[in-house]
């Protein structure tokens, strides 16, 4: 699980960098992206916690 966190930081600092360099007209596309991102790893998430279970045991 700390992999997850430090991954979720490490994605969050690079788009937080990055959407500075990106001016207004391209920004919201920069933030669909980032969403589509976080959305997907969400999913990652979710279908890992199923194995963090298993290996907890």
């Amino acid at each position: 699980m700390a992999d997850l966190n430090f991954a979720f930081n490490v994605s969050n600092a690079f788009y937080k960098e990055e959407s500075q360099k990106i001016d207004k007209s391209s920004k919201n596309h920069s933030n669909n992206l980032m969403i589509n991102l976080m959305k997907a790893l969400n999913k990652l998430i979710n279908l890992m916690m199923p194995l963090n279970k298993l290996t907890i045991k």
